[in-house]
């Protein structure tokens, strides 16, 4: 392959097919052998071959000590923990988050944009015998979760327009799609800072999200408590929505003081 192949619309093909098979090992809960990866990506097996051999050789994949499966490396890790240490909202909010999952016994869980997606960067599982988890590093659309809507509400309305001028995608029966009803919604979000959301990402599931802003009053991430219907009874109201519109503000508050 000369350059110039591996050069196309301003993109590196094979950083792009890198990045790829990374986000299809990053998805999987089991190792994936080369033949299951390479056809997820289209790609031929000889090829992704390659890559995950160079991946594996930087540390960035392990293989398995018998047969031809990969994972996610310790280098990957560390990279990870690198970048986590870079968003000081964590470092900021992570007192105050710890606090809300005490008080409230719901896992919290910490969220970012990332283009036109929401990140779950931190969470911070409820203690209890039987509670929801949530997993670190999942990618939602912006529009199907309460977090996501949060963010969607006060990010730059032309980025909000143009992220709801896409088609949106539907990864739940119950995961609002409808740009009517999504913009009634942000509407919403606007007057009183929170949303819910119930069964959107799976059934008998809750949440209920608030924005955490900057000094400048951008928004900065989105905050959650998550359980189950029994748990949390929707609409929100009483003493938990007011713990967690709380927690929002004092780390607003902290993150204004952390950056000035």
């Amino acid at each position: 392959m000369t350059v110039d192949d591996d050069f196309d619309a301003g993109h590196i093909k094979s950083v792009s097919m890198t990045i790829r098979l990374l986000r299809e090992l990053a998805a999987s809960r089991e190792p994936v052998g080369v033949s299951e990866l390479a056809r997820r990506v289209g790609e031929s097996k000889a090829r992704i071959h390659r890559h995950l051999v160079t991946l594996r050789d930087e540390g960035l994949l392990a293989q398995e000590a018998v047969g031809d499966r990969y994972r996610l490396g310790w280098v990957l890790f560390e990279l990870g923990q690198a970048a986590a240490a870079q968003f000081d909202v964590a470092e900021v909010a992570a007192p105050a988050l710890r606090a809300l999952r005490s008080t409230t016994g719901l896992t919290v869980v910490l969220s970012q944009r990332a283009g036109d997606e929401i990140i779950i960067t931190h969470t911070f599982d409820s203690e209890n015998m039987i509670a929801v988890t949530v997993r670190s590093g999942l990618r939602v659309p912006a529009h199907g979760s309460a977090a996501g809507r949060v963010i969607l509400a006060f990010m730059p309305d032309e980025d909000r327009k143009r992220i709801l001028a896409k088609p949106l995608v539907k990864l739940s029966p119950h995961m609002m799609t409808s740009k009517t009803e999504i913009a009634g919604r942000v509407a919403e979000i606007r007057e009183r800072h929170y949303d819910y959301a119930v069964n959107e990402s799976q059934f008998g599931v809750c949440s209920i999200a608030a924005g955490i802003f900057d000094g400048a009053g951008n928004i900065a991430a989105a905050i959650s408590v998550v359980g189950t219907e029994l748990q949390m009874p929707m609409p929100p109201r009483g003493k938990l929505l007011e713990e967690l519109l709380a927690c929002a503000r004092e780390i607003s508050q902290a993150l204004t003081s952390h950056r000035a």
